[in-house]
């Protein structure tokens, strides 16, 4: 179950037992399921440690454990619901309604959120709130609750609080710590957005790649938990409009370090259903409208998903505005859909996608797409997570660029006596350019569970087609779309394809550089 299906199917639970259970020791066998069933993802086994100290009514313990797992999707809304509790007990009343209403906006129909805020508001109670009173209703707050012990011999240099001059306590500080630090970086990144120049046009550029290794003194992996998964994310600028493929893990890091902004992205394109594709979709969608919210001019992303993720995330990405009410596009294949359909991003672009799945048998909902993007004088096609099919050639044949996802190999796979099942692969890769000679194609999107292969798989496919506008393109590739050429990674010298080396540096798994002929001896 792909992880926002899983959180949303775990809310669901929770809501079905709060209507049909007398006291919360079935959410606790709940939480015991779950913790049972995801014990191999610790991301979760913190989101779980929390809804159990929350359904103890440890809010502060909850909230702790909860800001471990912000790799769950929607993890906000716990630590907005856990800090509205907490806020109430502090008789922080305006502070609470905000958490509330802010973790409503991720799930408008929780009860224990509905239940709280009803109480803050003084609503009359409906029926989830009657039927949650039997958990809560111990938990109002007390004279003496939070009340600090008073010592048997007061220290006088610190002078031990009374009650009418009680601290806030360290929570409340820390609560209120966050909040100002958090408005206050977003009206800094607005000031940001303001004073900046504007970003050079008509480029394409890779921002996923394989980061360091973490926790082990080995330059080469030798456990399974160390082996390199592929992270996705491509950037493209064309006259003024931003365009963003698949923003996977990490994506909305590597994006401000190269200089970029939220302004920068117009448009999401998401092709595959894996989470990793989608991964900081929801962080750049919660970024865009925390600055709308302050910002005169408010700016509009639109977001163009494969038909399963937009099930699954669009809740989340609800227009607020009126100038957002056509931004969620659900990029869906028919039974009888022609061969590719085509979405105009504007005036300019057209995005034409097409399902990847090799027969009419298989599920086109669970399918990853292909796309071209059209630009006036340039096409722009893109593939990754699909087997090769011999439709892939017909759909790409008029790319001056490709970008593909290559995934893993074999030995059966670069010998090419079978093509792999699930990836590209080499054979893959080798039968598009039997059929195609785009001006540049990108090999991107490697499996690190073989061993770093950029060079080596890109350095055989040059052999055997005699092509050297085969590139590997890591974290970093720059290519202008108007010279086709590209950017030095030593001195940004724009450099002819047939003139760029590429280098391993660092050893295996590091970042590729891309130099110049001068540049190497």
């Amino acid at each position: 179950m792909e992880p926002q299906a899983l959180l949303d199917h775990y809310i669901n639970a929770v809501q079905e037992l709060l209507g049909n259970s007398e006291d919360s020791h079935a959410i606790g066998q709940l939480i015991d399921a779950y913790h049972a069933k995801y014990a191999d993802n610790p991301d979760y086994q913190q989101l779980l440690e929390g809804e159990r100290s929350f359904w103890e009514k440890d809010y502060e313990t909850a909230l702790k454990k909860y800001l471990e797992a912000k790799n769950v999707p929607a993890f906000q809304f716990f630590c907005f619901r856990a800090s509205a509790f907490i806020s109430k007990k502090l008789g922080q009343h305006d502070q609470a309604m905000c958490y509330a209403q802010k973790a409503l906006t991720f799930y408008p129909k929780d009860p224990s959120t509905i239940y709280i805020f009803n109480q803050l508001s003084d609503a009359p109670s409906n029926d989830a709130t009657d039927e949650l009173h039997h958990i809560f209703k111990d938990h109002e707050p007390t004279n003496t609750l939070f009340q600090e012990e008073k010592p048997c011999d007061p220290i006088p240099v610190l002078g031990a609080p009374t009650n009418q001059e009680k601290q806030p306590s360290l929570i409340s500080q820390k609560l209120q710590e966050f909040q100002k630090s958090h408005e206050s970086a977003i009206k800094h990144y607005r000031e940001h957005l303001e004073l900046r120049t504007s970003p050079k046009e008509n480029f394409l550029t890779i921002l996923n790649g394989w980061g360091k290794m973490e926790g082990s003194s080995f330059s080469d992996p030798i456990t399974t938990n160390c082996l390199k998964e592929t992270r996705t994310g491509i950037f493209i600028r064309w006259k003024n409009r931003g365009i963003v493929i698949n923003p996977g893990r990490h994506f909305l890091d590597a994006f401000h370090q190269a200089g970029y902004v939220i302004e920068d992205i117009d448009f999401i394109i998401v092709t595959q259903c894996c989470p990793e594709s989608y991964h900081d979709v929801m962080a750049i969608h919660q970024l865009n409208e925390q600055l709308n919210e302050i910002s005169p001019n408010r700016h509009t992303i639109h977001y163009y998903l494969n038909q399963k993720v937009h099930q699954e995330i669009s809740p989340f990405l609800q227009p607020q505005y009126k100038q957002e009410r056509f931004k969620l596009h659900s990029l869906e294949i028919f039974l009888d859909s022609p061969d590719r359909e085509t979405a105009p991003l504007d005036e300019e672009i057209s995005l034409h996608y097409f399902s990847t799945c090799s027969s009419t048998k298989e599920d086109s909902k669970k399918c990853t797409l292909g796309i071209v993007l059209d630009f006036p004088g340039h096409k722009i096609g893109y593939v990754s997570g699909c087997a090769w099919s011999p439709m892939l050639p017909i759909h790409l044949k008029d790319c001056q660029i490709l970008c593909v996802g290559i995934g893993t190999t074999n030995n059966e796979d670069y010998e090419r006596s079978k093509y792999l099942s699930d990836c590209l692969g080499y054979n893959g890769v080798y039968s598009l350019l039997e059929q195609l000679s785009p001006q540049v194609l990108l090999c991107t999107e490697f499996s690190g569970h073989l061993g770093d292969l950029r060079l080596e798989f890109v350095q055989q496919i040059r052999e055997d087609k005699n092509n050297i506008n085969v590139f590997p393109a890591d974290h970093g590739f720059y290519l202008d779309l108007k010279q086709n050429c590209i950017r030095s990674s030593v001195d940004n010298e724009l450099l002819d394809p047939q003139q760029v080396k590429v280098a391993r540096v660092q050893g295996p798994y590091s970042k590729l550089q891309y130099l110049s002929e001068e540049s190497v001896l």
